[in-house]
This record gives C-alpha cells, structure tokens and sequence, in this order.
C-alpha cells in the first residue's frame, strides 16, 4: 500500500493540483471531479468540495483560468509561473543534497553547473530558518570519483536542446559522431525522436526512434552536434516500445538487443561483492554447498563481461557457453583485447 498524503499542507495540495493542470495542458482543462480523481489515485484523501475551495483560491493565487461551460473546467495560464515554496525534513534535505553532491562529481562541467545553479535555488526557497541547518547537513557527507572517471564534457548547448527535447516531446536534427561509423556517416544529417534519457555513472545516454532506419537505438548525448529543434512531434508509441529497460547493465543493452540468463557458481567472496555492490537490480544469491550461485538476466555486451574477467579464479562455473568462451579468451590474452 501506498503512503498516505491526506495530511500534506493546503500549500503543497495546490501545488499539486497545478502540476496536473499543467501537465493536462490548456485545450479543454479539467473539471473538479476529474482533478479529485486525480488526487485520490496519488494518495491525496480530500473531498471535492476542498477541491473546489482550492481552485477558487488559485484563480487568484495561480491565475487560473476557466471555461463557461457546465461543468466548469480549469486550465493553466501560460503567462504565469509559480513561485513554489518548499518544506523539507532533516532527512529529506539531507539526501537532496546528498543526490546533487553524487551527480555534480560523476558528471561533466555543464552538468556540474547545473547542479550548482539547483542547489543555489533549492536554498533561495527554503525559509530562512533552515538555510543554515542545509548548510551544516552539506558538511556530513563527502562524495568522490570512482575508477569509472569523469564524464565526457558535454556541449551546453546541445545537452540544453536534448532536454528540451524530451520536455516537449519534439523530433531534432541532428548529426552523431559515432566511432563505429564512417567519417561519410558522421556527416550525414539524423532525424531522431527523444524518448529517454538514460545516465550511467558519469554518461548520459539517450533512447532514440531513428526516423531513417525505423527503429529504436541509444546513442551517447556527448556524440551528438548541431542539434535543432524541429517543428514535429514524437509519437507517444514510440516510447511504449521501449521494453526490459529493468535488465539493462551499464551502457550496452537496448530494447532490441538479445538477453541471456547469466549463472555463475562463485566464491563467498565474489557472493560478497555482489552483496555490497548490487550489479543488478534483479540478481538472486543463493548458497550450494560452501560456495554460491548468483543468476540475473541480462543483455549481452562487453562491459559485463570484463566486470566478470576481473573476478578471476573466484568464478568456478559461468554459463551461458558464449560468456564463459569469452571470459576465458580475456584471461588467456590479456585485458587488451576486450
């Protein structure tokens, strides 16, 4: 069962049911009870007449608009912007912060910016009272690099297109330098629909419809330039194809991509990594004997595969036949070739 919201403040109430207007859009808006509905499937306990009560205020406070027609529906002003107002507990600021320190050291200087632009804001917002208490939290948590290394840096520009992209679901232009193509390739104009930005570590990867090959692929955000913003729109089916996102590891995999079932009979050493360093989010340990089995499905890419080589003789058993093959050719040739 889901947490219960019915004891959230008249602010926040508000604040929501301006998220599910906006979000509606102003063609045809939505009427009181359809907004309760809403607040009731998030958790939020109040009457339709509270509803109601908070749409008359917000036709002030928020400039709401409505319609002359019975019942009367609601809809967002496009010339106004809410001034939020945000309370937090210890807790929740803690991993607030705790979040944007774990992103501004994995990532690239614009993103990085980023994150210190959000984190100037979060503190503009909060009452005055609490600013300090922020800063002294800040203090009690130190984040640092992992052997993975920095992000690409990243065009602000374009990374700013990309995300307006996937705001308002518009197909861009763009070109992709991608080492596994031409440089005759590279220069030839895409046309990809956004549909999900996936960040691994310290990269951002970006789920696309190539509009040429009429497919789904990922590509990385740093290998694209001179994006533009076009006029059409992404179709919503597009995004309903994307499937097994559950099963990804790291940077391979995509929804059309093979999955395998991985079994590895291993040391309680390798079982112990695996405990305190979930790989998957799926991945079951159980013990045979006085070793254990660790299993997850998974697509077939390389990055998983030296993950594995780096365990050595504490891998007694792998399948399937094409993995264990090609761990065993990591070992014998050297990290290398992989």
């Amino acid at each position: 069962m889901g947490k219960k919201y019915s004891d959230i403040s008249k602010v926040q109430r508000q604040q929501k049911i301006y998220n599910i207007l906006k979000s509606n859009g102003s063609e045809k808006g939505m009427s009181v009870s359809a907004i309760h509905r809403y607040l009731t499937r998030a958790d939020i306990n109040v009457s339709q007449r509270t509803v109601a009560r908070d749409l008359d205020e917000m036709s002030l406070t928020h400039k709401l608009q409505s319609t002359e027609s019975i019942p009367v529906r609601f809809y967002t002003s496009p010339d106004f912007e809410p001034d939020y107002q945000l309370s937090f507990n210890p807790e929740q600021l803690q991993m607030i912060f705790l979040a944007l320190q774990t992103l501004r050291v994995q990532s690239s200087d614009f993103i990085k910016n980023l994150c210190l632009q959000t984190e100037i804001a979060l503190l503009a917002k909060l009452p005055n009272g609490t600013i300090a208490d922020a800063e002294d939290l800040k203090e009690l948590t130190l984040v640092t690099p992992t052997v993975s290394g920095l992000g690409a840096n990243i065009d602000h520009e374009n990374f700013k297109l990309v995300m307006t992209a996937l705001r308002e679901a518009r197909v861009i232009e763009c070109l992709n330098h991608s080492p596994y193509q031409s440089h005759q390739q590279q220069q030839r104009k895409r046309i990809f629909s956004p549909l999900l930005l996936q960040v691994i570590g310290a990269d951002s990867y970006l789920f696309v419809h190539d509009h040429h090959s009429q497919s789904n692929k990922k590509v990385k955000v740093s290998r694209l330039s001179q994006i533009r913003l076009l006029d059409e729109k992404v179709n919503p089916k597009h995004r309903g194809q994307l499937r097994n996102l559950e099963q990804l590891v790291g940077s391979y995999g995509g929804t059309d991509e093979q999955w395998s079932h991985y079994s590895i009979l291993c040391t309680p050493a390798m079982a112990q990594h695996f405990r305190e360093k979930k790989f998957h989010s799926q991945q079951e340990i159980t013990a045979e004997g006085e070793n254990f089995r660790i299993s997850f499905y998974a697509n077939h890419g390389a990055e998983i595969i030296r993950y594995l080589a780096g365990f050595g003789d504490n891998i007694l058993e792998i399948s399937p036949a094409s993995v264990k093959q090609q761990i065993e050719n990591i070992w014998r040739s050297g990290l290398k070739v992989a």
